[in-house]
């Protein structure tokens, strides 16, 4: 079904302005992923900074019925780096992931520790479907990614220890319906050349694996976030309403 440009630019919007997203009735995760694709590319000015992987256990899968994961588009605006300051509001929630920078052609070339905030909220409760919920790319928002290393085919699993403000707060692993990273890295490539998501741009891509273990409030504080052999790095966050440093959002894409 053909979703009307009107529609791609109300739910680009609010993504950019962290609103609750407009009345949305995809009927289908085909129709989901139709949506998304032009939501993307109005927030990406027609580039591509990457994809995310969501739904990635078997459990949540299981619950809502899905026999696999689902797939995201990231936004070029939204890539911060270790140790910046930024703020979050009430419904914003963090997630560890195991991340992977991807040439052209999809061939593996780094890995890297990141850090995903994510906002989904729907203004009308009815609308929160896994259709509606793929078409605002799952939530994605802001991203923060620590250094990079070689890409290793042979990592399986990774502890992430987090703090906040010094004191420990969890930890997290990656436990993935679709086995190791690589085989997950696969699946994200081939998903969106299957969805008609992936653009054949010369630059590299960003790809998120899932998230380790479980999301978690965005509260405010500094936080200092381990992944292992992946290293480590730091970040604050801020109440909303105080002025903390962060990537300025670009305004006026979605209508134009």
């Amino acid at each position: 079904m053909h979703r009307p440009p009107e529609l791609a630019a109300t739910v680009a919007e609010a993504i950019m302005q962290r609103r609750p997203l407009p009345a949305m009735t995809c009927r289908d995760l085909a129709e989901g992923y139709q949506l998304q694709a032009a939501v993307s590319d109005l927030i990406n000015n027609g580039q591509q900074a990457g994809f995310k992987a969501g739904l990635t256990s078997s459990a949540l899968q299981k619950h809502f019925g899905l026999q696999a994961p689902l797939l995201a588009s990231i936004y070029l605006h939204g890539k911060l780096e270790s140790g910046c300051r930024l703020t979050a509001g009430q419904k914003q929630q963090i997630e560890c992931e195991i991340g992977a920078i991807v040439d052209s052609n999809g061939n593996p070339i780094a890995l890297l520790p990141i850090v995903e905030l994510v906002y989904l909220e729907f203004s009308r409760a009815e609308d929160f479907t896994i259709a509606n919920a793929v078409a605002a790319n799952l939530g994605a928002d802001r991203y923060l990614c620590g250094a990079i290393s070689p890409w290793d085919k042979s990592l399986q699993t990774l502890t992430v220890t987090i703090e906040k403000d010094g004191i420990f707060h969890s930890t997290q692993s990656n436990q993935y319906s679709f086995g190791a990273p690589e085989a997950g890295l696969r699946w994200m490539v081939d998903e969106a050349k299957k969805r008609d998501l992936w653009h054949n741009t010369k630059q590299n891509k960003i790809m998120l694996l899932g998230t380790c273990g479980e999301a978690f409030q965005a509260e405010a504080g500094n936080y200092k976030i381990s992944f292992g052999t992946l290293g480590a790095f730091l970040f604050s966050i801020e109440p909303s309403h105080s002025r903390a440093c962060r990537r300025p959002h670009h305004q006026g894409r979605a209508t134009a």
